[in-house]
């Protein structure tokens, strides 16, 4: 997708490639990504290449020494935030979402999350989707909060297990008070309140 200069957020897709959803390998998808985010106004250094491994996933990897210290440039209208959701905010692509009316009503960083789950599910429709088709699925995280029962047995009798569960429990209360409030939004946009 590129961005027309001067008007923040106006996004037009590219004709000349092919639809990010028709992209499958990683290559092709980290190929869109920097075209997308170059197109942008985003700048990558010609010393560095977006590169994937099973390992590692997505990254940056350098292709020979580094000619600046700066290896990539973002512009704030290509960030992904809870600002996009603030009407007053001038320097981001404003999104109109649902979400908005969870403003000041839950942390920024929960506000964000879902307004990622929100893009992601848009698919193609989402400004976002070359960036967002490559983040790791649920599946391809490591971290000990998605290991399953099997694994979390190896973390007994150490200082991980009892932080593991604090994480997840605070993290499973965070989504419970989310998933209320989006359903007292629901009940606010239908015209009733139970």
């Amino acid at each position: 997708m590129s961005s027309k200069r001067g008007a923040v957020g106006a996004v037009d897709a590219p004709a000349h490639r092919p639809d990010i959803g028709e992209i499958s390998s990683p290559p092709a998808l980290a190929e869109e990504l920097a075209h997308w985010f170059t197109d942008s106004g985003g700048h990558i250094s010609n010393d560095v290449e977006i590169a994937y491994s099973e390992s590692r996933g997505f990254h940056m990897l350098a292709t020979r020494s580094l000619s600046s210290p700066v290896i990539v440039t973002c512009p704030l209208q290509l960030t992904l935030s809870c600002l996009n959701l603030d009407l007053d905010q001038q320097e981001v692509l404003h999104i109109d979402s649902r979400l908005q009316l969870c403003r000041g009503k839950i942390p920024d960083h929960i506000l964000t999350y879902l307004l990622l789950i929100e893009q992601r599910k848009k698919g193609r429709a989402s400004p976002w989707q070359a960036y967002i088709a490559c983040l790791p699925g649920s599946g391809n995280m490591t971290t000990p909060l998605y290991f399953d029962e099997d694994d979390m047995t190896f973390l007994a009798g150490t200082g991980l297990l009892p932080a593991v569960q604090e994480r997840d429990a605070e993290y499973h209360q965070q989504w419970e008070n989310a998933l209320e409030l989006l359903n007292e939004i629901d009940a606010v946009l239908a015209g009733h309140v139970d």
